[in-house]
This record gives C-alpha cells, sequence and structure tokens, in this order.
C-alpha cells in the first residue's frame, strides 16, 4: 500500500510538472511587438529639404544607408523581428491622379489592398524584389500626391505581424505630410528611381 501511494505522489508531481512546462503562459513574438509598440514613445523626425513629419518608436534607429539621396529617411529594428519605416520622393512626372497612381504603382507592388483618399492612397500586401514573393515579408505604405512627386511613407514587416504593428499602420493611414505650414520648393533638377517598398 505504501508502495503504491509512493508511486501515485511521483505520478502526480511528474503530471504537474509537465502541465507547467507546457503552459502557454509566454507570449509570442507579435505579443511581445504589440506590447512593445503601445507602450513606445514615439519621437519625431523632420525631414530638413522637404520639411515633412513622421513619428517613430523610441526603440527604432536611425539607418544611414541612402542618406545621399533628396528625401530619403529610415528607421529601422533588427530585433527579434525585422522592421523598417522608411520614408522616400517618387517622381510622378505624368502628374498622375491618386486614382491612377493606386492603380498603376499598385500592380507594380502586387498590392492585395487598395484605398483611395483625397490626394492619396494606401497599398498592403507581400513584397516583392525582381519578381518574386520575399518568404514572411509585408508593406503597408501611403503614397500622397503634391504637385509632380509622390510622399511615401511604407512599413515592411513580418508575415503575420499585422495586429502587432497596428500603431505604426493606423499612423501611417493618417500621415499628412507636414503638421503645421512649411514653406516648401521642389528642388528643379530633383529625380528618385523607383525602388520596391521595404527595400
Amino acid at each position: 500500500m505504501r508502495k503504491f501511494t509512493i508511486i501515485t505522489v511521483m505520478c502526480v508531481v511528474a503530471l504537474t510538472l509537465t502541465v507547467l512546462h507546457y503552459r502557454p503562459n509566454a507570449k509570442t513574438i507579435p505579443e511581445q511587438l504589440e506590447t512593445a509598440l503601445s507602450y513606445a514613445h514615439m519621437l519625431t523626425y523632420r525631414d530638413s529639404l522637404f520639411g515633412y513629419v513622421v513619428h517613430y518608436p523610441d526603440f527604432f534607429e536611425q539607418s544611414d544607408c541612402h542618406n545621399n539621396e533628396p528625401g530619403y529617411s529610415q528607421f529601422t529594428y533588427w530585433g527579434k523581428v525585422e522592421m523598417e519605416l522608411t520614408t522616400f520622393i517618387l517622381p510622378n512626372e505624368d502628374e498622375l491622379t491618386a486614382k491612377e497612381g493606386m492603380d498603376s504603382i499598385g500592380k507594380a507592388l502586387h498590392a492585395t489592398t487598395r484605398h483611395l483618399q483625397p490626394n492619396s492612397f494606401i497599398l498592403s500586401g507581400s513584397i516583392y524584389q525582381n519578381g518574386q514573393k520575399l518568404t514572411g515579408r509585408c508593406f503597408h505604405a501611403k503614397f500622397v500626391r503634391h504637385r509632380k512627386v509622390w510622399f511615401v511613407q511604407t512599413l515592411a514587416y513580418p508575415e503575420g505581424c499585422d495586429r502587432a504593428v497596428k500603431r505604426i499602420t493606423r499612423q501611417i493611414d493618417k500621415w499628412k505630410i507636414w503638421e503645421q505650414c512649411v514653406s516648401f520648393h521642389l528642388p528643379n533638377k530633383h529625380t528618385r528611381r523607383f525602388v520596391h517598398v521595404g527595400h
């Protein structure tokens, strides 16, 4: 009887340890990211040439790549996931309307979601490079028409993190370029080659 009791107690202890070990109390990476972004302090960047304003989480770092390109800025986070918040100027020499731009650029980027706004549009979907879909990478971008250029702000992020990055994508959706009245003049010979979103 005593032997049976000891075996029973050992089984109960083993079962308890197993349940505790596999208990799903640890947050997934998307959940951790969502928490980090919800509590992050948003910093402000103002482009010195074009005067546009973007806000980025305080745990993102400013990248110096393409820093010689007028109007280009990028803030990155390469921790448990990789994210890039990028803003750049895209020529609109044919002066396409927002609808025409959405159709043309949306097709080029293989966008699966398109949303037209007054004088701007929003695209999202998987990222493609050289015609090939990049596994596990998505983008969310806003294109704002101004004279003969598009102001573009885009977030590249991991697949499956749409809910986690809502704070940033909603901010992109509401982006107005300038938060205050800014004197703005396009450089006469400003050109920029088209790059894939998330480049």
